[in-house]
């Protein structure tokens, strides 16, 4: 009991505590300045603000609770660099134009040996900052959608442990859950393994054809091809090579393929998108044959004390499956987290990561909209409003209180 209370005040005292403050929050979005389209998960860092501030959902847009006029704005996103800005005085709503950092094709073709060698000392700094634990908070979303239709959702906020390495600690403190009950059979389950669990490079060797292959593990590195594709300015006089990787045909494991964006100068990884076939590494009922499941994976990262850590983090899962003596279907899984606040600690050793199952620990209970509304870290989107609402009023929305 004495631990479930120091989680609940934990929060209330440090990411909550300035949405609890009765002020109006900041709206916005932010436009390429180039042809007006979205800018889609910006990062936004307001010191005053609640959780730290914000991140832009697809369209673009943003919330702000707990600033005042005044306070300075970090924007961030590794194709705009950063930019700041003051908190407009007597503003509520707020448009923002970004321009992009300068691209450049590499000029000679780059041999792949160089590509490797910038991998491998990414690799070193991650290893070298491994022993520096961080401590916060996190926001988890999760969407599922059969057949195009959405039918599960889970927000979630959990105490967070953080090293280079990914998530060490996992615990829920709140959130809400909701699914429509003639599609109960289609639940996502554990899907917040792919955020929690996730490691960002692997320290152990590991045999088995259902092992991941990795480019961020050097005895891995002999079964991929890499290729320097361009070169983005990173707005500090550097540059930021976009590595494109892919594994040999037939490897002794599960291929990836994807793209690692490494700042040259330091060696400091600012991005992952990695994919890969996931038909060995997931389970499905017995009634039921996988046609096929692809997994992909997008990591932002950003530098706190000099040590990157997982700024942001989307994930999706596409399945085809047929189910026996009901037919076909096509199953989405789409996540996000969001690490908020990240503190210096002596360890951020928690429960197991891995095996947190967080809809195992969902409790239907009394739903009040007003208090999400209140501490919402993003602006939802089109279809999840809806979702929201829908669920809601079928009082098929609930929370849970770890």
């Amino acid at each position: 009991m004495t631990k479930r209370i120091l989680l609940l005040l934990l929060i209330t005292a440090t990411g909550l505590r300035a949405g609890a403050q009765d002020t109006t929050p900041l709206r916005g979005r932010i436009l390429d300045e180039a042809d007006g389209t979205p800018v889609s998960f910006a990062t936004i860092y307001c010191r005053s603000c609640a959780y730290g501030g914000s991140v832009t959902n697809e369209e673009g847009y943003f919330t702000l609770r707990g600033g005042a006029p005044g306070d300075t704005l970090q924007i961030n996103h590794i194709m705009y660099g950063q930019r700041y800005l003051s908190w407009p005085d007597g503003s509520t709503t707020l448009e923002i134009k970004l321009e992009q950092l300068a691209r450049s094709l590499p000029t000679i073709v780059v041999d792949p040996t160089e590509a490797e060698k910038l991998i491998r000392r990414a690799y070193q700094k991650l290893r070298e900052g491994s022993d520096k634990a961080f401590l916060g908070e996190a926001f988890y979303r999760q969407v599922t959608a059969v057949d195009g239709q959405p039918n599960e959702i889970l927000e979630s906020f959990a105490e967070i442990g953080q090293t280079t390495q990914g998530i060490n600690r996992w615990e829920p403190i709140t959130g809400r859950y909701g699914i429509d009950p003639a599609y109960a059979g289609f639940t996502a389950r554990n899907f917040s393994w792919l955020s929690r669990g996730w490691k960002v490079f692997r320290d152990e060797h590991r045999k088995g054809a259902d092992r991941l292959l990795l480019p961020l593990y050097p005895p891995d590195l002999e079964y991929f091809e890499f290729a320097v594709r361009e070169k983005i300015s990173d707005g500090l006089g550097g540059d930021i090579a976009v590595i494109e990787f892919s594994t040999i045909t037939n490897p002794p494991g599960v291929g990836t393929a994807g793209k690692l964006y490494i700042q040259t100068r330091e060696a400091t990884i600012r991005k992952l998108e990695i994919t890969y076939d996931a038909r060995k590494k997931t389970n499905v009922g017995k009634r039921i044959k996988l046609e096929s499941a692809e997994v992909s994976l997008t990591i932002d990262f950003h530098l706190v004390n000099g040590i990157p850590l997982v700024s942001l983090m989307r994930g999706k899962q596409s399945m085809r499956m047929n189910v026996k003596r009901a037919g076909t279907y096509n199953m989405t899984m789409s996540s996000i987290m969001r690490p908020l606040q990240m503190v210096p600690t002596e360890t951020s050793a928690g429960r197991n990561s891995h095996r947190m199952k967080d809809l195992k620990e969902v409790k239907k209970a009394d739903y009040d909209p007003s208090w999400w509304e209140k501490y919402r870290i993003m602006v939802d989107t089109p279809l999840e409003a809806a979702l929201l609402e829908k669920f809601t009023a079928q009082g098929i929305m609930g929370n849970f209180n770890q």
